[in-house]
């Protein structure tokens, strides 16, 4: 008999625990200081990602830069041959 009564209080116990827990864990509603931290970390993404825009931009003109740079070389190393070309023919 007290064995049982031993295991009934335990299991009561447990069952009460448990239902605190999920009371105080699942709040019908976010804190304050949840929204909050929610605002900022939109704040954080939406400036990542315009720096992530601006980075891509400046890398997309880099890139075109450098095409432009290695068009002229070609050219130049094109005249810089036929240049030699024509002074070792002379």
């Amino acid at each position: 008999m007290r064995e049982k009564m031993k295991s009934y209080l335990a299991k009561g116990m447990a069952i009460c625990m448990l239902a605190s827990l999920s009371l105080v864990a699942c709040a019908k509603h976010p804190s304050k200081e949840q929204l909050l931290a929610l605002g900022e970390a939109r704040q954080a993404a939406a400036a990542a990602e315009a720096q992530v825009t601006q980075k891509r931009a400046e890398r997309d003109a880099l890139l075109k830069q450098l095409q432009e740079k290695k068009a002229a070389l070609q050219k130049a190393q094109a005249e810089k041959a036929a240049v030699s070309a024509r002074m070792s023919g002379n």
